[in-house]
């Protein structure tokens, strides 16, 4: 079975907090792993136009993090706080291997709201210019707690499963990932995987499916 994260529990609890960051993270179980690459979002540089690189321990992306929400400005602790015009979130990356992208985990630390699954897209175009959209198949609630000031701090985790949405002419050239919200939301911290391993084959998977269906009438 293809795991999706070390631990599939999420969190609803009320407690102190002087600051906001990703709590209770989804981890894929292949992060780290030969043909993956993770980036992370601690701090940003510009609340609105500017490019924001990934600054967290271990990030290998080269990509940028741009915030287009009128309004939207860094507020003291350095998260980008929207107007009510709301977040407008873009990450935009290249290639990283000839491999078609197969898996993307995003994990989102806000304050005084969320971004909703239906907020939140994926991007890909191909070597020949074809372009498709993915939105996240599955969306956990990791973490939700309150702070010293009375706001709450979210974690939600969001997956893209691309495996289907394959662009037909090859291998991914550009993604993007965007995603809004509603007016007063803070962005704290981002967390992004990308699993670029390939896939079996489906004639590869039948026969491993076969092999093991004989041994197991032998064994009868």
């Amino acid at each position: 079975m293809y795991l999706f994260w070390e631990t599939a529990l999420a969190v609803a609890v009320i407690a102190p907090l002087a600051h906001g960051a990703i709590i209770n993270e989804a981890v894929p179980t292949w992060r780290d792993q030969p043909n993956t690459v993770f980036a992370g979002w601690e701090s940003f540089a510009s609340g609105y136009g500017g490019f924001n690189v990934a600054d967290r321990q271990g990030s290998f992306c080269g990509c940028s993090l741009f915030s287009f929400g009128a309004g939207s400005a860094l507020d003291a602790d350095g998260n980008i706080r929207s107007a009510s015009a709301g977040l407008h979130i873009k990450i935009v990356g290249g290639q990283f291997s000839a491999e078609r992208l197969r898996s993307v985990v995003v994990n989102l630390a806000t304050i005084d709201g969320a971004v909703a699954i239906s907020q939140m897209k994926l991007r890909l175009v191909d070597g020949q210019g074809a372009i498709t959209f993915i939105a996240p198949s599955t969306l956990e609630e990791r973490a939700q707690e309150m702070g010293n000031d009375g706001s709450i701090y979210r974690t939600r985790a969001y997956r893209f499963d691309v495996i289907d949405g394959y662009l037909s002419s090859g291998a991914v050239s550009q993604w993007r990932l965007e995603f809004t919200s509603t007016g007063g939301v803070a962005l704290d911290e981002v967390a992004l995987d990308l699993d670029f391993n390939a896939v079996p084959s489906p004639g590869a998977l039948a026969l491993t499916v076969g092999g093991v269906t004989v041994a197991r009438f032998r064994r009868r």
